[in-house]
């Protein structure tokens, strides 16, 4: 999901420490949700979650914004959707945004 964050205007910073405008970073990642197939293979769901911060907000640029992300991500050939609501927090000089991205196992 890295990678269609980025192609929505956002810079991946490797460090969650001191980020401005614009930034997010990803803060956890891991694989769950197995399911079976008709031939017993397991398939893992990729779970990530990001933190993005931006100096101002509002809702419906940020929706639009983030459902290009996953109509991206799903035009690629990826099985994502977006767990649980987005939670927006409101900072001293900004707002911090979390969202929960869930990619099916192939």
């Amino acid at each position: 999901m890295r990678k269609y964050i980025a192609q929505a205007g956002y810079k991946y910073k490797p460090a969650y420490d001191d980020m401005i405008d614009k930034q997010f970073t990803l803060i956890a990642s891991a694989y769950e949700g197995s399911e079976q197939s008709t031939f017993g293979n397991i398939k893992q769901d990729l779970q990530e979650t990001y933190v993005l911060f931006l100096k101002s907000f509002t809702q419906s640029a940020f929706k639009t914004k983030l459902e290009g992300i996953i109509n991206r991500a799903n035009a690629d050939g990826l099985c994502t959707t977006l767990e649980n609501a987005v939670e927006v927090e409101k900072q001293e000089d900004g707002y911090l945004i979390t969202m929960n991205f869930i990619t099916r196992g192939d």
